[in-house]
């Protein structure tokens, strides 16, 4: 074979190798492009029913000021992934000020805490999740109420209307802690969240009794327990929904009577 032959059969034959790196390449899933944040102040301090709470991501405000509650819809976020500087501000002043890596994709950040029981503190969740396919959607339980002095008063047991432990933990759910996301057939939920009991799986009494939770198909639901039954009642929010249940004024006993709302993911 002459040399001009073998020439010819080498470049065709890294020709053929880089069209296949390249068609494989171009099958893989493109990684999400951009960094997006939602923001959200479900923290039930004295006097947070007044707006006083600001976030700002890199010295520019995601949304403005905001009362016990209020939040925003995904905002995207100059810079992309990496490390960024989340502070929050309570009447001008910034009271939490530390750098987050954020990743590709979808973030919650939450402001938490009764600044009295515990301290303020931010939350930041990713929310990037499998998505639920035909006929399921997704649900995740975050917990965010000030139910208690410690970490073991805190726990509770997030329980189906057939009495299973949703959290699939019988250690409990504890505060700022969130559940696994589950995929779950399109429907009706009616959720019981009770205290850790050692009688049993949802034995306990019930701390939080959220309406009616309707899951949609597609949809991607993280429900928080807010409140502190002192300052705010105690109650569930979403962001598709924001604060479901809490449409009276705090309890005067440890009796809960929380209406029952129709509610979407």
């Amino acid at each position: 074979m002459s040399i001009r032959s073998v020439l010819r059969c080498l470049f065709v034959g890294v020709a053929l190798i880089a069209l296949t790196a390249t068609a494989a390449a171009q099958a893989e899933p493109a990684a999400p492009a951009a960094v997006r944040v939602r923001v959200a102040h479900l923290a039930p301090f004295a006097g947070s029913d007044s707006a006083t709470i600001a976030v700002h991501i890199d010295g520019a405000a995601v949304g403005g000021t905001m009362a016990y509650g209020s939040h925003t819809d995904y905002v995207a976020i100059a810079g992309g992934a990496g490390d960024h500087l989340i502070e929050v501000l309570r009447d001008g002043e910034v009271v939490i000020s530390e750098t987050y890596t954020l990743a590709d994709g979808d973030t919650s950040v939450v402001v938490v805490g009764d600044d009295n029981v515990v301290p303020l503190d931010l939350l930041v969740l990713a929310e990037n999740v499998d998505e639920p396919g035909v006929g399921h959607a997704g649900l995740r339980i975050t917990h965010a109420a000030v139910l208690g002095a410690t970490i073991d008063d805190t726990k509770v047991d997030v329980c189906s209307q057939t009495g299973e432990l949703f959290n699939g933990s019988a250690a409990g759910l504890r505060y700022l802690r969130t559940t696994s996301n589950r995929l779950l057939p399109i429907g009706d939920y009616d959720l019981k969240i009770t205290r850790t009991d050692a009688a049993g799986d949802c034995a306990g009494p019930i701390a939080i009794d959220p309406p009616v939770l309707t899951l949609a198909e597609g949809t991607k639901t993280n429900l928080f327990l807010v409140g502190d039954g002192h300052n705010r009642v105690l109650a569930v929010f979403t962001f598709a929904d924001g604060l479901i249940g809490d449409d009276g004024p705090p309890p005067s006993s440890g009796t809960l009577y929380l209406p029952v709302l129709a509610a979407s993911s």
